[in-house]
């Protein structure tokens, strides 16, 4: 064989060699990947001190000494009662360029009461009902987040932009993205029942954008919230699957797999499976609560950075970094994403995930919710599982209470503008005095109303706003038999001021004393009180939530459940305190008339603000959907 030929054959064996080894899979298991985007999260949840094993400031300066000796990036997520610890305060703001901080959304005893919200006695601070923001309305949840993100800025001079929680509801999170611009949140991976906090149905430890209306769902189109999720202690692919007992604590955390009888050789290869090749985007979320886990498990920690450091091409990166590069790659979520494990494979999309092996298939619709969306969750217990399949289409109710209303203002202005006052009279008299439940709708999965629960809603919106005008048209012509004038039907609306006297008005006896005045806010108190012997004293004092909570005061929630409370008895009731303002009006000299109709007006006022932001009250499943 001549040279020519045996050059050619050569030739031809090593590209049919290195076509065939550019197939070969790169194995996940090799110390030094040598694929793109690769990313470490190194992630440090700062608890008050009180809660720290060793309640020195060493943990949390041995921790940062290792992350900087090592050249990591950080992020340090701070729990509301750091930021009144001045010495802690003092060390973190000495922290290098490389660390970004955080907050971290766990409620504290301190801070309900500074943002002037109820805490629950008697239960421990960890019980998701105490710890959650989910565990309260939504108005004290908006009352909590900006007291923390406020003093953060206080504290800090900036906005934080990555926050974090073992669980963090979705009312929630869309609050932080619109008012903060949060960029990235932290939830706990899969777990079904671990710390008593069942959370079980998201993509299978990789990162996506959230659903708008479900943490757990990866959002789709309209449906999308712009925040990037991240997990802590991400899992086992196979080991942790079921999440109950020990289960879950075949995860990245080192506290977990020690427990477990494992070792570092362990950790190496659930990182590689999360940055393997095969995947366009690798991410893990390493860290140590300061102070409590990270005491204990310092060397596996340390053994843990040491084998990171060594992989070259993976990137450390800051929460709020990790979402800049993340929406470089992926503006939306990915199609699907495939994550192998041994002999196992995880197929994430939009629409579903998928595990042959486990036979877990768990069908996303992003326009579902969990009930902690519209209330707060007093269980002590967290239930947050996506059932394993769910195809059920949502229901939305329509405001044809609108269609009505526009209508018979159109057919007025063309045929008889003289009826424009009835009708303005009448159509403020029902928004005011039945907002509730035309603040009521169906969607998401839920019934949900802020009022009075009724059967067919629309059909009740409908004959509130068309009954109210025909009765008001009834009412004028039984009027005209009488000496009346615009004072009349302005005494009719702001009847709805007085609804504010009795929402804030509080009265009670404690210890020999008599106290009358008003709740501000749920615990500051403004009024009087009045001793046996005859004295009294002027007070404006923040009282404790049991002892704010015990005040008596006008309870609107059971009229609010009667049928014939709500729908007779609180209109006719306005109907005739409208009719004692107008004459009080009529017979009352004309500054006092101007102060009283000021007066009311500002009532009114607060008492339709109150209406605009009311919490919905009651929720019913409309279908079987995600758990409760």
């Amino acid at each position: 064989m001549d040279q020519k030929c045996k050059k050619i054959i050569i030739s031809t064996f090593l590209i049919l060699l290195a076509g065939f080894w550019a197939k070969l899979p790169v194995r996940a298991e090799s110390n030094n990947l040598v694929c793109d985007n690769r990313y470490l999260n190194l992630v440090n949840p700062v608890r008050s001190r009180q809660l720290w094993t060793d309640k020195s400031l060493k943990p949390i300066n041995d921790q940062y000494r290792l992350i900087t000796e090592n050249g990591f990036e950080a992020t340090w997520l701070l729990q509301y009662d750091t930021l009144k610890d001045d010495e802690l305060v003092s060390i973190i703001k000495n922290f290098n360029k490389n660390q970004e901080l955080g907050v971290f959304l766990e409620v504290s005893e301190t801070l309900a009461n500074e943002a002037n919200v109820i805490y629950p006695i008697n239960i421990p601070w960890y019980k998701p009902n105490a710890v959650f923001l989910s565990g309260y309305k939504r108005s004290d949840r908006i009352r909590m987040i900006d007291k923390l993100l406020g003093d953060f800025q206080k504290r800090f001079g900036f906005i934080p932009k990555s926050v974090g929680a073992w669980w963090i509801d979705s009312y929630t999170l869309e609050y932080l993205k619109r008012k903060y611009g949060i960029k990235t949140v932290m939830i706990v991976a899969d777990q079904e029942a671990t710390d008593g906090y069942g959370v079980w149905g998201q993509w299978w430890g990789i990162p996506y954008y959230p659903s708008k209306f479900n943490v757990l769902v990866p959002g789709n189109g309209i449906n999308k919230l712009d925040v990037a999720i991240i997990q802590w202690a991400q899992r086992d692919p196979i080991m942790a699957y079921g999440g109950k007992g020990e289960n879950s604590l075949y995860s990245l955390q080192a506290n977990d797999y020690v427990k477990m009888g494992k070792n570092t050789d362990y950790f190496k290869q659930l990182v590689n499976t999360y940055l393997n090749c095969n995947l366009k985007v690798g991410q893990i979320t390493v860290g140590l609560e300061t102070g409590m886990e990270s005491v204990d498990y310092f060397q596996e920690y340390k053994n843990q950075l040491a084998f990171l450091k060594d992989k070259k091409t993976i990137k450390s990166l800051t929460m709020s970094d990790f979402y800049d590069s993340f929406k470089t790659i992926y503006k939306e979520n990915p199609d699907e994403v495939k994550l192998n494990y041994k002999d196992d494979q995880w197929i994430l999309t939009k629409n579903s995930r998928i595990n042959l092996k486990l036979n877990d298939l768990t069908i996303y619709n992003p326009d579902l919710v969990f009930s902690d969306y519209f209330l707060a969750d007093k269980n002590e217990f967290l239930n947050r599982k996506l059932e394993i399949t769910n195809n059920q289409k949502n229901i939305n109710s329509k405001p044809y209470w609108l269609i009505i209303t526009t209508v018979s203002l159109t057919f007025i202005l063309i045929f008889n503008k003289k009826y424009l006052k009835i009708w303005t009279v009448s159509t403020l008299f029902s928004l005011i005095g039945f907002g509730l439940i035309f603040k009521s709708f169906y969607g998401n999965g839920y019934k949900v109303y802020y009022g009075l629960p009724v059967n067919n809603l629309e059909l009740i919106q409908v004959l509130i706003i068309s009954g109210s005008l025909i009765f008001f048209f009834i009412f004028k012509k039984l009027l005209k038999y009488f000496k009346y004038n615009n004072y009349l039907w302005i005494g009719l609306i702001l009847s709805f001021g007085i609804d504010t006297v009795f929402r804030y008005l509080r009265i009670s006896i404690l210890l020999g004393t008599y106290y009358c005045g008003i709740l501000i806010n749920n615990l500051q108190f403004v009024g009087l009180g009045v001793r046996k012997t005859g004295e009294i004293e002027f007070l404006n004092q923040k009282l404790p939530g049991y002892v704010a909570d015990s005040l008596l005061k006008f309870n609107f929630e059971k009229m609010w459940n009667n049928y014939y409370l709500t729908l007779i008895v609180y209109p006719l009731g306005h109907i005739i305190i409208g009719i004692i303002i107008f004459i009080i009006l009529r017979r009352s000299p004309k500054y006092l008339k101007y102060l009283l109709i000021f007066i009311l007006i500002i009532f009114l006022g607060i008492n339709i603000w109150d209406l605009l932001k009311s919490d919905p009250r009651i929720i019913v499943p409309i279908f079987k959907s995600a758990n409760n």
